[in-house]
């Protein structure tokens, strides 16, 4: 059953790249495909940090010792975690180690 979801998904995806590379074809601004592809590179973006973000905040959260203790976050929200989580991936973009605090 979840190999069905996953397909449908993939299939979705195909069909939303078939459907952006249709817009971008009928677009006639120069200036407007330019904006339009930083806003799909910014999509792509915040996408990727929150797959980092998920994957940081699961691995910390099976372990006993991990960054949610050491820096006192345990016993704060899920969400709270999950930014601090956010906060990390989208600084590793900028090539810089960013403590989380």
């Amino acid at each position: 059953m979840l190999r069905i979801v996953r397909m449908v998904r993939l299939l979705r995806m195909a069909r939303m790249q078939q459907i952006l590379r249709v817009i971008t074809f009928r677009i006639q601004s120069e200036r407007l495909i330019i904006v339009a592809n930083i806003v799909k590179v910014l999509f792509m973006m915040v996408g990727s940090a929150h797959f980092i973000a998920c994957f940081w905040y699961a691995i910390a959260n099976e372990q006993e010792v991990s960054w949610l203790t050491d820096a006192q976050f345990a016993n704060f929200a899920v969400g709270h975690k999950y930014l601090v989580s956010l906060h990390w991936a989208i600084a590793q973009f900028a090539g810089g180690m960013d403590e989380v605090r």
